[in-house]
């Protein structure tokens, strides 16, 4: 399992929507160790899957052929017909394993308006949880996605690699000459419940404010409520949004449980806040790994009242506030130690050698 190759397709719009009507076979570097082959394909529209399913599996019958005698394992980013049919018809000439890196759920629930479209989208939700189900095995970022679709085989969890390099927070009380400052960094989006948010610190009151830094469909709802406790600051720096993350007494990701998100998605905010050892308010969503929760402040009442409610009870009190900084510190330390790339690394070799007979 030493050598690694990369076979992708370049992302492109169909002709005549893009005037590139041959994409070629070429060889690009993600860095100087790793290349990535790309998928030649005639760029046509149903044509195009038809291209890039016969040369992933030309590509793959040649590797499995000229490396018949070495254990080789394949890895799919998701489950598409045009990777996922190859890879299994491959795994099933040669005994090769075959394993599936899941990001999100590959059912669509959302129901369409015509009933034809309608029609094709569970047929599509049946295709892919028939293909998804041959797999030998799964890396995934979300444990409710592997239990919502009900496998029954080897997988394991894999979190987003922690940035070692990043500071953490200096300052663990609560300075009372000033209010109490609540940061939320991210898409300004209704499922991040942004409006109960501003709401939630109106009620409150002066003495908590709330500073928004993003972009999205509700910037214009946000400027409309800004208020001298609520700040809108744009798009800034990531520098500097780990500096604010860390200089912040309180941060919000309120990505609702109800939600398709809040379900499926890798909450990857989740962990960009738990690095700066500030408290993390969060709404309690099934895509929060079990490792994590012990960090978290969940809100349960998904409403102004509900947001208030958590905010109000961690800084009530001195000893309240130190409780959700120990939390949050712990957090910090849980992430660093625990999440770091080379952890994760290890922890995914040694998943993948279970399937390899040498």
């Amino acid at each position: 399992m030493d050598d690694l190759e990369i076979h992708t397709f370049y992302p492109v719009r169909p002709f005549p929507r893009s005037m590139r009507l041959f994409i070629r076979s070429a060889e690009i570097h993600l860095d100087e160790e790793t290349p990535t082959k790309l998928l030649p394909f005639i760029n046509v529209a149903v044509l195009k899957h038809v291209c890039i399913m016969v040369s992933a599996m030309y590509r793959l019958l040649c590797h499995a052929i000229h490396y018949r005698k070495s254990p080789t394992i394949i890895i799919t980013y998701h489950v598409s017909v045009f990777f996922t049919v190859p890879a299994i018809v491959v795994s099933k000439l040669f005994g090769t394993r075959i394993i599936c890196l899941i990001s999100d759920s590959p059912i669509d629930p959302i129901p369409r308006n015509n009933i034809i479209l309608d029609f094709l989208r569970k047929m599509s939700n049946r295709m892919r949880l028939r293909l998804i189900r041959k797999y030998h095995g799964y890396l995934t970022i979300n444990e409710y996605v592997i239990d919502s679709l009900k496998i029954d085989k080897p997988y394991i969890q894999v979190y987003v690699g922690a940035d070692l390099t990043v500071s953490g927070k200096s300052i663990r009380v609560l300075d009372k000459s000033r209010p109490v400052k609540i940061a939320y960094t991210g898409a300004l989006e209704s499922h991040y419940l942004i409006e109960e948010l501003i709401d939630a610190v109106k009620l409150l009151g002066p003495n908590f404010e709330l500073n928004l830094y993003g972009k999205g469909t509700l910037v214009g709802v946000v400027l409309n409520q800004l208020a001298p406790n609520i700040k809108y600051h744009g798009v800034v720096p990531n520098e500097e949004i780990r500096k604010i993350q860390a200089d912040s007494d309180i941060l919000v990701c309120l990505l609702s449980k109800d939600s398709y998100l809040g379900k499926y998605a890798f909450p990857g905010k989740i962990f960009e806040y738990l690095h700066s050892g500030t408290p993390v308010i969060s709404c309690n969503t099934p895509s929060i790994p079990q490792a994590l929760r012990p960090f978290l402040n969940f809100v349960d009442i998904e409403t102004k009242e509900g947001i208030s409610m958590v905010i109000r009870g961690i800084t009530r009190s001195e000893k309240e506030y130190d409780k959700a900084i120990n939390k949050a510190q712990m957090g910090r330390n849980y992430v660093l130690e625990r999440c770091n790339w080379k952890i994760q690394t290890q922890n995914i070799h040694s998943f993948l050698t279970k399937f390899v007979d040498y």
